[in-house]
């Protein structure tokens, strides 16, 4: 009786360390996955013009933004403008937010 006591009792350990183990495991990959899903995103708004169209703007935008920041995610245009001299488009202006990751490892 002794003995399949200490069978029970040693078989109920290993049950609960396996039990602990995969318990531990999973709540891991849980937390893996939600800490790859966070990021900390910041947004800033840059005006860009160029003579040539409003995607060089853009790109003069992003150019600027580059020299100062890592990580541009998405840049979301604001508004766009042109000013006119003399019947012709002179200048297209835009008014972006950029936004970039500032915790990327």
């Amino acid at each position: 009786m002794d003995v399949l006591n200490y069978l029970l009792g040693y078989l109920g350990s290993v049950i609960y360390i396996i039990s602990n183990s995969c318990l531990q495991s999973y709540l891991t990959d849980i937390l893996i996955k939600k800490i790859n899903i966070m990021s900390v995103l910041k947004v800033i708004e840059i005006l860009g013009n160029s003579t040539e169209s409003f995607e060089d703007a853009i790109q003069n935008v992003i150019n600027e933004a580059s020299k100062t920041v890592n990580h541009i995610k998405s840049v979301y245009v604001k508004d766009m403008q042109v000013t006119v001299v003399n019947n012709k488009i002179s200048q297209y202006r835009v008014a972006t937010k950029v936004t970039f990751d500032i915790k990327n490892d």
